[in-house]
């Protein structure tokens, strides 16, 4: 196979359809991604009042953390074995009719018009192709005054340990103000983006230093928040 074959070839089992016994067990317990939870987390503020929408949730982890709060929930993914992981890392909330896991696309929710009080999605927004399509799609899903947050690698970080090659090549970005604009061009009356300092989150994760190391310094990524009017 050509190098560029092989690039695509890992992009697409590792990121964009994961897949595999890899795949499985790096998703089931994804340390890296576990601070960026809980930037999220800090940003949704989630009540049991809340029916949160995950987007592209993979195995379940994210989930896991945000229903401990007493909210409901549901996600998609379009790859079938993170689907199933999900709802078996989270089959005690499936069982009582908490969570439900989905195969669909970003850019076709397969939910009804204003079902959710919440959204979010992490480290996926550079793998999606119609990112406007998306973004119009969870707005659509959101009741009114429903809130959205997304945490997606800066341009910066592409060809980092965050974003190595070959998916580095394959991922799009967006500066901030354009981010912004794709927020609001989807509907959103609000939209912000901060480029947050991930240290202190990744010691609440309970990271060891040497992992912390990983989010000290450097340009960071950003952190959108949006709400439907």
């Amino acid at each position: 196979a050509s190098a560029a074959g092989r690039g695509e070839w890992i992009t697409q089992r590792r990121a964009r359809r994961p897949s595999g016994a890899g795949a499985r067990r790096g998703y089931r317990a994804p340390t890296f991604h576990r601070p960026h939870f809980k930037l999220l987390l800090a940003g949704l503020h989630l009540s049991p009042q809340d029916c949160l929408l995950e987007i592209c949730c993979g195995g379940g982890a994210f989930m896991r953390e945000a229903l401990q709060s007493g909210c409901r929930g549901a996600a998609l993914d379009h790859s079938l074995e993170m689907v199933r992981l999900a709802r078996a890392e989270n089959r005690d909330s499936v069982r009582a009719g908490r969570f439900e896991a989905v195969r669909a696309e970003a850019d076709r929710i397969p939910f009804a018009d204003g079902l959710f009080t919440c959204a979010a999605t992490t480290n996926v927004f550079g793998f999606i192709d119609d990112p406007r399509a998306a973004l119009s799609e969870i707005h659509r899903t959101l009741r009114p005054g429903g809130r959205l947050v997304l945490f997606t690698p800066s341009r910066e970080l592409r060809g980092t340990p965050a974003v190595p090659e070959p998916m580095a090549s394959r991922f799009h970005s967006c500066e901030d103000g354009e981010l912004c604009r794709l927020a609001l061009g989807a509907g959103f009356v609000q939209a912000r983006v901060d480029r947050p300092d991930l240290e202190p989150f990744a010691r609440d994760a309970g990271l060891a230093e040497e992992e912390i190391a990983h989010f000290r310094g450097g340009p960071g990524a950003q952190f959108l928040t949006a709400r439907k009017g």
